[in-house]
């Protein structure tokens, strides 16, 4: 009796993943359909008006794919339901990073830890300022689809990035050959659609490529190279993004690079410092004491390392020319807060035990639940005001 009742909680519980999935993949069709028929909802109408342009400067991956589905189909819907995969993939992959690396294995539970992890936005305070995910680091932003598929991306990398690093922490285990080859071809992919995503990643490996080799002192070394090596492709595309996005552009488009203290930041934020804390809230009253942990526990770690860099290229960062006021340094943040949130959420499990045991620990981890829920109830009233307003400028 008890197994058959255990069979129908879990089938249960799978229904309500289900739905859940059905109702988020339809919200996030509704918002790309909107996009699709109004180019000032979102960049989704400029992108597909880029794959319909043969002879576009354009360096993502996403256009080509676009362009085979929209001479395939004729149609927008392809499109649609091509970036709802991605997204529901995301989703999904953040339900597994929950189960893989927390305490947390209820199916349910961490479907719906990865839908709100996927969906969280700043803390919304009118008065301090005045959007919701502009001038502000928002992980819920769906009007930039490249934005929504290395989101995704990331997910993926971080999978298979912390399982080689848990192989690589015997010294004396082979070499995880086809985990580095996945890893480097996610990680190509990855830039391919966006190179926020590796100008912000590979930063983060790096710095923890030479702390493991300073702390195992150099023991190892051929191992770390390997995956060292495995940026080589990526940073190939990057160079040839470069080139097409910043050389031989026609008369009126040109663009460069430049160094801008606060320029990206100060566009739309009326207060940047509150900005970011508004962003932030959740994830940095968890690293207020889990400081230590940054170096302890690679994932979390390899997240805040992500962020660093991300928000370093967002505040110090900028374009000039045609996209000055574009923002493209933003992206990297945005793209992390998913992993970012994820990750504090497991700290805070995992710390509960001896958090508990204190009475400003039971304040501290009730402050957090509050933050974390607060990050996602904007994240889900941004997205009914997207499909109400018909667009995301709010």
């Amino acid at each position: 009796m008890q197994t058959i009742e255990s069979r129908r909680r879990v089938r249960s519980q799978y229904g309500v993943v289900a739905l859940l999935y059905a109702l988020l993949g339809a919200a996030v069709a509704r918002m790309l359909l909107i996009q699709a028929a109004d180019p000032l909802a979102g960049d989704f109408a400029q992108h597909l008006t880029s794959a319909r342009n043969p002879q576009g400067r354009e360096y993502s991956l996403f256009t080509i794919l676009y362009r085979i589905m929209d001479e395939l189909w004729h149609s927008d819907l392809p499109i649609v339901l091509f970036l709802v995969a991605i997204v529901l993939t995301g989703v999904w992959l953040c339900g597994l990073f929950f189960r893989r690396h927390s305490p947390i294995k209820n199916v349910l539970l961490t479907s719906v830890l990865g839908i709100a992890c996927y969906c969280v936005d700043p803390i919304f305070l009118p008065w301090l300022n005045p959007y919701r995910v502009l001038g502000v680091q928002a992980g819920g932003v769906w009007h930039n689809p490249t934005l929504l598929g290395i989101k995704t991306m990331l997910m993926a990398l971080v999978l298979v990035y912390l399982s080689i690093c848990e192989q690589m922490e015997d010294l004396g285990a082979p070499l995880p050959t086809k985990k580095l080859l996945l890893f480097c071809a996610l990680l190509t992919v990855a830039t391919w659609i966006k190179p926020n995503l590796a100008m912000s990643v590979e930063p983060a490996i790096a710095f923890f490529l030479l702390f493991d080799l300073c702390r195992h002192r150099g023991k190892g070394f051929w191992k770390l190279a390997a995956l060292a090596a495995t940026v080589i492709p990526s940073l190939v595309v990057i160079g040839w993004q470069f080139m097409v996005s910043f050389t031989n552009a026609p008369a009126g488009e040109e663009s460069g690079i430049t160094f801008a203290l606060g320029m990206e930041i100060i566009v739309w934020a009326r207060r940047p410092v509150c900005a970011i804390l508004q962003s932030l809230a959740f994830p940095l009253l968890v690293l207020a004491f889990s400081v230590p942990q940054v170096f302890k526990d690679r994932k979390y770690g390899f997240a805040w390392a992500i962020a660093g860099v991300a928000y370093l290229e967002h505040l110090c960062l900028a374009e000039t020319g045609e996209r000055a006021g574009d923002g493209n340094f933003s992206w990297g943040v945005q793209m992390v807060m998913v992993y970012l949130f994820a990750v504090s959420v497991i700290r805070l499990v995992e710390d509960w035990p001896w958090l508990k045991q204190r009475l400003w620990g039971r304040r501290i981890a009730a402050a957090g639940a509050v933050l974390f829920l607060w990050h996602t109830f904007c994240g889900v009233q941004y997205i009914v005001l997207f499909i109400l307003n018909k667009g995301y400028f709010m």
